[in-house]
């Protein structure tokens, strides 16, 4: 049985590292477009070049459909700014709150 026989197999880990590597030397390759093309029709154009590259810009362009997670991060940005806290700086406070949004997605246990 192949890994894309089996349940719970997601489509992304069907693929391997090396389908994933390829394409993102393939996009490296490619002509930078203009700063005033539209992100999403270059994906949308290159999505049988590089179908795995496409899927995850799909999913990090596109704007959320609730605006649960946008006041979570206000959220955090409250208790980051504590008035105990007023000394960090808006550069770190954005490393901080991206940290802590990033690093779950890529499974870094902290």
């Amino acid at each position: 049985m192949s890994s894309a026989d089996q349940p719970g197999t997601s489509a992304a880990q069907q693929h391997s590292q090396p389908d994933l590597r390829r394409e993102f030397m393939d996009y490296a390759a490619r002509p930078r477009e203009p700063l005033s093309a539209n992100p999403l029709e270059f994906w949308r154009s290159a999505e049988k070049e590089l179908p795995l590259l496409s899927q995850a810009a799909r999913r990090f362009l596109s704007p959320p459909c609730t605006s649960d997670l946008s006041e979570q991060v206000f959220s955090s940005a409250r208790d980051l700014f504590h008035y105990r806290r007023m000394r960090t700086g808006p550069r770190k406070a954005e490393m901080i709150l991206f940290l802590q949004r990033a690093l779950p997605l890529i499974n870094y246990k902290y």
